[in-house]
């Protein structure tokens, strides 16, 4: 391996390394707030970044410390990654859609299928899935329109809210947070595309093919970018707020509150 790979592969393992970190972090923080604030849809939220940490951290240990060859890291990862998407899901539905609308319970069931598609997948051809045969493809083809639907599902259902704030006498930090989520939703959402230029012969992550090293550096940059503005946008430090709240001016004395906007959306939504 020559200096610059090293370097480069280097850089992008500490990325995904940060990426579990994070994932790990802001679940239990999530987990922490539901508790506190009494919010079920965050604690779908923690418990799907906490599913899909240990999917990778099941992955990781299976490959770098057991040096298991043969896909069976993926095998293992995956039922914790289709859990993860499963109440990613449930975690939109339940903040913008509660007790309403068919089309969410059909997108949660469409995600589960695809998921439960991809854990057959790759339990079956998993440890051949290098040689990128029609299998493969077959499975990447279902595994993109997965991700696509459960990130901008999301990502939907924040550009209608924020849609109907817009014109609304709310802090402007309220506004960016749907503007932030639904912007790197949709972003996040092709992240599974570069697996289509997956080479033969290498397996996701390896240093050894130039292609396969700049897979493994898109995806993980992606996923930590994300975690990072999502957590951000969800939990916005007050000096982040302040900046954006600076030009705003309260037209009414009642402050509207959060809460009370999730359940004026929630009644909007319900009369649609």
């Amino acid at each position: 391996m020559d200096p610059l790979t090293n370097i480069l592969y280097t850089m992008f393992l500490f990325f995904a390394l940060g990426v579990i970190s994070l994932l790990v972090i802001t679940g239990i923080f999530f987990l922490f707030k539901a508790k506190q604030n009494r919010m079920t849809n965050l604690i779908f939220l923690g418990l799907s970044f906490l599913l899909v940490a240990t999917g990778f951290i099941v992955n990781f240990y299976t490959k770098i410390i057991l040096k298991l060859e043969g896909g069976f890291g993926n095998i293992i990862q995956e039922p914790f990654l289709v859990g993860g998407f499963t109440f990613f899901v449930l975690f939109t539905n339940s903040t913008f859609y509660k007790n309403r609308m068919k089309l969410a319970k059909i997108i949660l069931i469409i995600v589960i299928i695809l998921g439960s598609f991809q854990i057959s997948m790759i339990s079956v051809f998993g440890p051949i899935e290098i040689e990128r045969g029609f299998e493969y493809y077959l499975r990447v083809s279902l595994d993109f329109p997965y991700a696509l639907i459960t990130f901008n599902w999301l990502s939907y259902s924040c550009y209608c809210t924020y849609k109907r704030i817009i014109n609304m006498d709310i802090e402007p930090w309220i506004k960016m947070r749907y503007k932030l989520v639904a912007i790197s939703s949709i972003i996040v959402s092709f992240y599974q595309f570069p697996e289509f230029f997956q080479p033969k012969g290498f397996r996701w992550g390896t240093p050894n093919d130039p292609v396969s090293l700049s897979i493994f550096g898109i995806t993980t940059t992606l996923m930590m970018a994300y975690i990072v503005i999502f957590s951000i946008a969800w939990f916005m430090p007050k000096r982040l707020k302040h900046y954006f709240n600076r030009n705003y001016v309260r037209e009414e004395e009642k402050e509207c509150k959060e809460e009370d906007l999730l359940n004026y959306l929630k009644k909007k939504f319900k009369e649609k």
